[in-house]
């Protein structure tokens, strides 16, 4: 009886070891490969040139390192819980990430730091971050919406599908927080380099992007929990990532397309003015009211 308990014990604790070793790995990988490319990028093309070419590849570099990691481990392909799930959370993902930059440009424009209208061509024509890159390349919406989701698919399988199933399998508390870290750190060279024109001046961008980064990982966790029970343990529950790649996709459209393309604040795109810093302090509010409610409690 000992014997097989503890061959089951053994057993376990080599999977929960080698789950340690695969999500290691994978943050080691994608950060020093992504960094390795956008300090590239920047070298040979530049601060501002290719700036949509590098933001897709760093979005999909993870995901590659992560298929990479689960046929080297011999890891199941259910770490990657692409398979939809009953979840009422749908509503959520849609309606969340619009509020949030409703209110933000709402209040923004209260405190008469912002204004709505179409964009002078001379800022779009600028094309020094991913906003106005869009504006230039392509011509009518559709495409934006589709490069939009590409982004947002490629970086949600790895980070908030792959990632933390395995950080959760491996019993590595706080997954979310620490797969919104890796994602900051991953878009790190991507911020000082390459938005609102980059260097020393984007350090306040960069601090807003870490709240927001942790922020959004939280959401997009609970997002992805598809029961929703207090007492549930968080470690054992079913996941989805249908919810989450609509939130993620649903952000990003909203950020890089409706805002930018409508709203001027303070002479500059949205992005850089209270409304985006509003926004920001939204989502840590969420982040707040779910952990408060123990909803994200491991």
């Amino acid at each position: 009886m000992k014997n097989s308990q503890q061959i089951i014990k053994t057993e376990w604790q080599r999977k929960k070891d080698k789950y340690l070793i695969a999500s290691i790995l994978f943050v080691v990988t994608s950060i020093s490969i992504t960094w390795f490319i956008q300090f590239l990028f920047n070298a040979i093309f530049a601060k501002n040139y290719l700036i949509l070419a590098k933001f897709l590849i760093i979005s999909w570099i993870p995901f590659l390192i992560s298929i990479s990691i689960c046929v080297a481990f011999k890891l199941p392909m259910n770490v990657f819980i692409i398979l939809p799930q009953k979840s009422k959370k749908v509503m959520w993902s849609l309606l969340i990430p619009s509020l949030v930059a409703s209110i933000a440009l709402y209040l923004s424009q209260y405190m008469l730091t912002l204004s709505i209208e179409e964009p002078s061509l001379a800022m779009a024509m600028a094309g020094d971050h991913v906003a106005s890159a869009l504006f230039l390349l392509f011509s009518s919406w559709f495409p934006v919406v589709i490069f939009c989701f590409m982004i947002s698919v490629g970086i949600e399988i790895a980070l908030r599908g792959f990632f933390i199933e395995v950080c959760k399998r491996a019993s590595i508390p706080l997954p979310w927080f620490i797969a919104g870290l890796v994602q900051f750190l991953i878009l790190l060279p991507f911020l000082w380099f390459g938005y609102i024109g980059g260097g020393p001046q984007n350090i306040r961008y960069i601090i807003c992007w870490f709240f927001l980064q942790i922020s959004l990982s939280a959401f997009y966790f609970w997002l992805s929990l598809s029961e929703d029970k207090t007492n549930l343990q968080i470690n054992k529950a079913n996941r989805s990532l249908i919810s989450v790649l609509l939130a993620a996709s649903t952000q990003n459209i909203v950020y890089y397309v409706i805002a930018s393309h409508f709203v001027i604040e303070s002479g500059y795109w949205w992005m850089s003015g209270p409304a985006n810093v509003i926004a920001v302090v939204l989502y840590f509010l969420i982040t707040i009211f779910l952990l408060t409610t123990k909803r994200l409690k491991y």
